[in-house]
């Protein structure tokens, strides 16, 4: 099974004040013994390393900044309107990795933390048996919330790219009664980074000493 990672960081950050993307990753980490800082952004992408055959980053006015610090082998995608919203990158990001012939894709959001690598050897493994072609999305669950990142089949992002951009990702999963849930033992998968009291929180609760 062929999977992309899509990870969507096309956002203006405004609750947070600075780019989400760039914010240091474990949080108030020093820099790397090489000298350069981990970003959030980087993280996520090591973090798909094993399970991912092709990295999508979706970027929006940011796009030079994040193209700079992004490993080449990565491909970047700018949104040319992101104010139309994430529906609007999630297609974005959908239509490059169609291209690349792949079977199902995780997608991330940059305003999430990293999860474990158990989480998505999970998800992936939900999904090898199912149809590439069939309508599946597999949503992790923790303490009884549903999280991020989710997983869907190549034949949902091709729903997503048919779907105007004023829908959402859940209703559109929901609509296509594509939506599998799978219990998971981390609590990163609810956590949002979208300001910085709840970058904080994160810090403290997933990086306790």
């Amino acid at each position: 099974m062929r999977i992309a990672a899509i990870i969507l960081a096309a956002g203006e950050s405004k609750r947070m004040g600075r780019d989400k993307a760039l914010l240091p990753w474990p949080p108030h980490s020093a820099a790397q013994s090489n000298g350069s800082a981990t970003t959030l952004v980087s993280a996520i992408l090591r973090s798909v390393l094993r399970i991912a055959d092709r990295s999508f980053v979706v970027t929006g006015g940011n796009h030079e900044l994040l193209r700079g610090v992004i490993d080449p082998e990565v491909a970047v995608i700018r949104n040319p309107v992101p104010e139309r919203g994430t529906f609007s990158s999630l297609q974005c990001g959908a239509l490059s990795a169609l291209k690349e012939n792949i079977d199902a894709a995780v997608i991330l959001h940059v305003d999430r933390p990293p999860v474990s690598s158990a989480t998505l050897r999970l998800l992936t493994g939900s999904m090898m048996d199912r149809d590439s072609d069939a309508c599946v999305a597999i949503v992790p669950s923790y303490g009884g919330r549903h999280g991020h990142p989710y997983m869907v089949s190549a034949g949902t992002l091709r729903e997503f790219v048919k779907a105007p951009v004023t829908t959402n990702a859940r209703d559109r999963m929901h609509g296509l009664g594509a939506v599998e849930y799978v219990e998971c033992d981390d609590p990163a998968i609810t956590f949002n980074l979208n300001t910085p009291v709840e970058y904080e929180l994160a810090a403290a609760m997933l990086h306790q000493g």
